[in-house]
């Protein structure tokens, strides 16, 4: 099964990079991006693997002009807004030698991104919704509402303010928070791109209330205009009347432009959760 997973995934990576060698490599600007990406998690005792499917769309208001610029970074460094669209579909199977069964969870997220050349002002405005499917329980399902509001520190960085609130059955949390990102471009098309989130949240239901804090943080080196490998760290921290819990998450990751038009992104995650887990992510990307 896994060796035709990887066939299948290499042969797509194929289709999809043939269209864009077509296109003129001249290319500089571009408007609407597409994204698929498959991604395995499992832990090291065998007890659950989780299979995800995601396929994401991007609408820029305007041409993003990408000459002189880490292609990955263009739309960041051009102050492009956008609206865009996930959907994602993951399916978990669990088998801890007593119970088995399989969960199966669907979400979406509609996303407005403003940004402009004459202002420095940003703001966001997200969306989401979900449903988690298993036989034998009820379905669960839920919404998320985010906002952000901040501004771009001269061109090349940006601090935004989050909020969020979701609700989810009986629970509702909230949580607010701080997003930056900073690209520095070296010259000879060289470039490093850092960018992190802080967070605390609260939530409350029927079994109680938490409180928890985490943050995130990501390295990118642009080795070319076309290729990046990065870093990031995920943890986060929650306090409720059972006790606590913490975890991390490493993501290793690089990616790869074909041609201005086609990419290939693979990443590595590892995490520490119940137990020990890790799996990788592959994404393929078409500029049109």
């Amino acid at each position: 099964m896994k060796s035709q997973v990887l066939l299948w995934v290499v042969g797509l990576g194929s289709v999809l990079a043939f269209p864009g060698m077509c296109l003129a490599d001249s290319a500089e600007t571009y408007q609407n991006e597409l994204g698929f990406s498959y991604g395995h998690l499992a832990d090291s005792d065998d007890t659950f693997e989780t299979t995800t499917l995601r396929f994401d769309a991007v609408h820029y208001l305007q041409p993003v002009n990408v000459a002189n610029h880490p292609l990955a970074e263009a739309a960041f460094l051009e102050h492009a807004a956008s609206i865009s669209f996930l959907f994602n579909r993951a399916s978990t199977d669990v088998n801890d030698g007593f119970f088995v069964f399989s969960v199966d969870q669907t979400s979406y997220v509609a996303e407005l991104d403003y940004a402009s050349t004459t202002s420095p002002l940003t703001f966001s405005v997200a969306y989401g919704g979900m449903k988690v499917t298993s036989a034998g329980t009820d379905d669960l399902s839920g919404n998320q509402y985010l906002f952000k509001i901040g501004s771009y520190i001269g061109s090349s960085a940006r601090i935004q303010a989050i909020f969020s609130q979701a609700d989810i059955e009986d629970m509702t949390g909230t949580s607010i928070g701080l997003d930056a990102k900073l690209v520095h471009e070296f010259g000879n098309e060289t470039a490093l791109g850092i960018d992190g989130i802080i967070f605390s949240s609260e939530s409350d239901s029927n079994d109680g209330a938490s409180k928890g804090r985490g943050y995130t943080l990501g390295v990118d080196y642009y080795t070319s205009r076309l290729t990046s490998i990065g870093f990031a760290r995920d943890w986060e921290a929650y306090k409720d009347q059972d006790g606590s819990f913490h975890s991390w998450t490493h993501h290793f990751r690089i990616k790869h432009f074909l041609s201005p038009q086609a990419s290939i992104a693979f990443e590595y995650v590892d995490t520490d959760q119940d137990s020990a887990t890790n799996g990788f992510n592959v994404k393929f990307s078409l500029r049109i």
